[in-house]
């Protein structure tokens, strides 16, 4: 089978770092996350990224060449736990699952684990798991991962993301830039990342999400931003009501959807910037999982800067729960972000104008 892509990589033993914690040995490696299943061995992890064709999905991960070493000593490699809500009270320490415990084999089973396909900024991004260590929990064995060479596999595929019909040049360098420190395969950027050139009067690098009762303080900002060569538009209700996006759930999803026919209209967004605070543009709502209070329920703005709905009807709510509960695990949430986004918390027109006049309007 031939392969699309090809690479290596390699893990310094010396980077591997080991640390007790009550009885049990925590492993680390300099630059590497970690693959968490709470009660399962935390193991190091990297994300790896790679753009694709846009008309390509990644079929097949292979393995063509490995050198692994088994370290010195026996190891009780440390459970992972979940994940701890600053607000709320200390999770209990969650003891190794014996399901996983007990196994004489190796965790995870494959040092590759393939996670999903999404968009950025208009680029097809398949994300790759790479675990150098592998743990038996029953011989207390660790083996390390010095080396791998890996190939990619193609298949024809639909687009399946946000593609812009154009975009300005300075807006495609600038993406070029940031998908060159995201992904592994920087040589392919260019061969499959390329737009028409906007009309540059179309042209909008930042796009403010407001009301009609805050529309001329925001507009002040546009035109202040645009005359020093930030181009910027608002918009507010009435461009993103029912009668748009008849086939939304709330107000939230709808100004996700006009910023996603925005940038696919033209795909020179760089910034969004929501004008008001939670009473004026409501943020996302969407469900944390804490392990010792229950589900909780937090706020994000981070739902409008991500801007893929990966298969979802209604994005964020992928496993289509009524009434929606927004951001499960199950629910396809996009976690790369497509754009800056920030919020300007006023609530009435003269906080608006004393913030603006503070920060922005007198530069």
């Amino acid at each position: 089978m031939r392969a699309d892509y090809t690479g290596t990589i390699t893990v310094n033993p010396s980077d591997v770092k080991f640390e007790n914690i009550n009885s049990y040995d925590l492993i680390s490696i300099t630059g590497y996350d970690y693959y968490k299943q709470t009660g399962y061995p935390q193991v190091p992890m990297q994300k790896l990224r790679f753009i694709i064709p846009k008309f390509k999905k990644v079929t097949n991960v292979a393995v063509t060449n490995i050198s692994e070493t088994e370290l010195t000593g026996d190891f009780n490699i440390y459970p992972s736990q979940p994940e701890q809500i600053m607000s709320g009270p200390i999770n209990p320490f969650i003891s190794p699952y014996p399901t996983v415990y007990n196994l004489n084999q190796l965790y995870p089973a494959a040092n590759f684990i393939m996670d999903y396909t999404t968009g950025l900024r208009g680029a097809k991004i398949f994300q790759l798991f790479f675990c150098p260590v592998r743990y038996n929990p029953v011989t207390k064995k660790v083996y390390l991962i010095t080396s791998i060479q890996y190939s990619l596999t193609y298949a024809d595929d639909a687009a399946n993301i946000s593609c812009p019909l154009n975009m300005s040049e300075t807006a495609q360098n600038i993406n070029k830039n940031i998908l060159a420190a995201n992904v592994c395969n920087q040589q392919d950027i260019d061969a499959y990342y390329s737009f028409s050139k906007s009309n540059i009067n179309e042209v909008s690098q930042v796009i403010i999400i407001t009301k009609f009762s805050l529309q001329a303080n925001f507009l002040k900002l546009a035109d202040t931003l645009t005359k020093y060569g930030i181009p910027a538009k608002v918009y507010i209700e009435t461009d993103y009501d029912a009668s748009h996006f008849p086939n939304c759930l709330d107000e939230q999803e709808r100004i996700r959807k006009l910023i996603q026919s925005k940038f696919i209209d033209d795909g020179s967004i760089q910034h969004i910037i929501l004008g008001g605070n939670a009473s004026i543009i409501q943020p996302r709502i969407v469900r944390w999982a804490n392990f010792t209070t229950g589900l909780e329920n937090i706020a994000t703005d981070t739902y409008f800067a991500s801007i893929e709905d990966n298969g979802a009807v209604h994005a964020w709510n992928g496993d289509e729960i009524m009434p929606p509960v927004y951001g499960e695990i199950n629910d396809g949430v996009d976690q790369l972000v497509d754009f800056s986004i920030g919020r300007i918390p006023v609530g009435t027109p003269e906080e608006a104008d004393a913030f603006l006049l503070e920060t922005v309007l007198n530069f």
